[in-house]
Formats: C-alpha cells, sequence, structure tokens
C-alpha cells in the first residue's frame, strides 16, 4: 500500500545519502563496506513484510525494482545522474534488496517451526490417549467388550 511505502522509501533515501557521505569517492563495491542502517532498515523491512498478510518475497523484490527505476529516472531527468552516484545507488539498493529478503524467509521459517511444533505438541496428547485406550483393551477379552465401548 502507499502508506506502507511512504514508511520505507524515506528510510531507504535517507540509508542511500548516508552511503554517499561516508564514501565520498563512490568506491563502494566491496562487501565489507555495508552500512550499518541499510542493514538494520532492511532487516526491519523484510520482517515487517513478512508479519504483513498476503505478503511475497518476489514483491518484496519488485518494490526495490520500482524504487531502482523510479530514483534513478528522476536522477536522469533532472541530469545530475552520474556512474558513480548510480554505482552507489545501485549498490545500496541490491544490498536493501538481500538483505530484506533474508530477514522475509528468516522470519517466515520462523513461523513455520512454531506452527510445526505447536501441532506436534497438541497432536501428541489425542494420540497418546488413544493409544493409551488401545492397550486397555484387549482383543483377546471378546468383541463384546469393543461393542459396549461403541
Amino acid at each position: 500500500s502507499r502508506i506502507v511505502l511512504r514508511n520505507h522509501v524515506p528510510q531507504l533515501l535517507d540509508d542511500v545519502i548516508g552511503i554517499m557521505e561516508k564514501f565520498g569517492d563512490f568506491d563502494v563495491v566491496q562487501e565489507d563496506l555495508i552500512h550499518q542502517e541499510l542493514f538494520e532498515n532492511s532487516m526491519e523491512h523484510g520482517r515487517h513484510r513478512a508479519a504483513t498478510k498476503g505478503y511475497t518475497l518476489q514483491q518484496i523484490l519488485r518494490e526495490y525494482i520500482i524504487f531502482d527505476k523510479v530514483i534513478s529516472r528522476y536522477l536522469s531527468g533532472a541530469n545530475v545522474q552520474s556512474p558513480e552516484a548510480a554505482s552507489v545507488i545501485k549498490y545500496s539498493i541490491e544490498n536493501a534488496m538481500l538483505y530484506s529478503g533474508i530477514a522475509f524467509n528468516e522470519s517466515i521459517q520462523e513461523v513455520r517451526q512454531k506452527f510445526i511444533a505447536l501441532v506436534a505438541h497438541d497432536m501428541r496428547n489425542p494420540i497418546s490417549a488413544a493409544l493409551f485406550a488401545m492397550k486397555m483393551m484387549k482383543y483377546e477379552e471378546g468383541e463384546e467388550r469393543f461393542e459396549l465401548v461403541r
């Protein structure tokens, strides 16, 4: 929704600006130079999307692709796009996509694991009770005992 996009776009823009200010020479292609705020905000974004009903990883990635196109077209139209700035923007958006996707998947996996544990726990008691009841009934005592139970 527009509200959700408005919530995350300013953070991402601030992160891109922070990276540009931090690396004035725009040499940010190395993995060890990941900006901490970009990392944290992207992880938060992915977790938020995982908690939002109906969101998929594809939709998260599409958000970033649209953001990249919009900002690139805007900068190009304003005639202020440089190869160095484009490199920083690409670096920032790619890393934001990566960490949002990681956080989204981790959140979904965590929910799945909790659900499976909950179902397994809830099924254990009825199955144990049924097993106990079956052990209590001995077939050797005759079919009439089973008919009484019905």
